[in-house]
């Protein structure tokens, strides 16, 4: 998102830094770190590399494991599971797109002219320009409304929400016949 501020807001600073201003997951809208200082961090999620496409972050009793793939439609798919102790769980995945966002049907944005992004079905779905997490800052001291898609779901632990990112726009609805085999 940048870096609107390092020390003039607290608040603008925290936000600018949590987990909703990023392309990742929220539970139960916590962040995987604490802020301590502008430059410091209390407590850091401890991040494994799996292999090139899978990392693994656990931080607060929470496990995040995001995995991503390339269907042979030529989709991007991203897969986060979550797992832990919580039991009734709200978990948020984010989605800043930098571009403008159009919903094209209840689980596929339109990204610019051509890219789709589709969020799992049984999943509820939102975007916004600004408001409460849709900001960027393209320069230090600029603060921008940005486009931001959030999918969200409740339930249990282990969960696990799923992205597709079509950058050909193949796809209006959930593509389920490309992502059979993953």
């Amino acid at each position: 998102p940048g870096t609107y501020t390092y020390v003039a807001s607290t608040q603008d600073r925290d936000w600018f830094r949590s987990v909703s201003a990023h392309n990742t997951v929220r539970v139960d809208g916590g962040n995987q770190a604490t802020p301590e200082t502008p430059f410091r961090w209390g407590s850091k999620p401890q991040v494994t590399s799996v292999d090139p496409w899978t990392a693994v972050a656990t931080y607060g009793g929470i496990s995040h494991r995001r995995q991503i793939n390339l269907s042979r439609a030529g989709l991007i798919v991203v897969i986060d599971e979550i797992s832990g102790l919580s039991v009734g769980s709200y978990v948020e995945q984010f989605w800043h797109t930098g571009v403008e966002v159009a919903m094209v049907s209840p689980s596929c944005f339109a990204l610019g002219r051509r890219a789709r992004l589709h969020l799992q079905p049984g999943t509820s779905r939102d975007w916004e320009m600004g408001g409460e997490f849709g900001w960027k800052s393209p320069g230090y001291g600029v603060k921008e409304a940005s486009p931001v898609v959030r999918a969200s779901r409740r339930g249990p632990l282990p969960m696990k929400l799923i992205a597709v990112i079509d950058l050909d726009g193949k796809y209006d609805e959930w593509p389920a016949d490309a992502l059979s085999g993953l």
